[in-house]
């Protein structure tokens, strides 16, 4: 019996130093190892909603649908079609012009109004 509440007293005081396992390194215990992780790299593509190329085929006929509805509406306004789409920009009809460089190039007739792309556009 003796033993026991000796043991249990030993077990309680290396606790409360620090000893043994849950407790805080002490001066005389080394710290835990840190663990790090760190993230794999996929090789599949990630894409949101669809296939890859699907956001700029959609955002190449956002962008002509738009630019054709800026022209619509400067004709109808004008009675003709505008010279170019710098016109469009200069008359306010377009917050800026359709940037380059997203896998397709959008076109503008000024002598029929209409507007088109070529590129990621006409693809999948």
């Amino acid at each position: 019996m003796r033993r026991t509440a000796g043991l249990a007293v030993c077990a309680a005081l290396t606790a409360a130093c620090g000893g043994g396992s849950g407790g805080a390194p002490s001066a005389t215990q080394p710290a835990p190892p840190v663990t790090t992780t760190r993230s794999v790299q996929s090789t599949v593509p990630v894409t949101y909603g669809g296939s890859p190329g699907a956001a700029e085929r959609q955002a190449c006929r956002q962008d002509v649908q738009t630019v054709q509805e800026a022209s619509d509406t400067y004709a109808a306004e004008n009675g003709h079609p505008a010279a170019s789409l710098a016109a469009l920009l200069a008359a306010g009809m377009l917050r800026s012009l359709p940037q380059a460089g997203h896998g397709y190039v959008v076109e503008y007739d000024p002598a029929t109004g209409r507007v088109s792309a070529q590129g990621i556009c006409s693809g999948g």
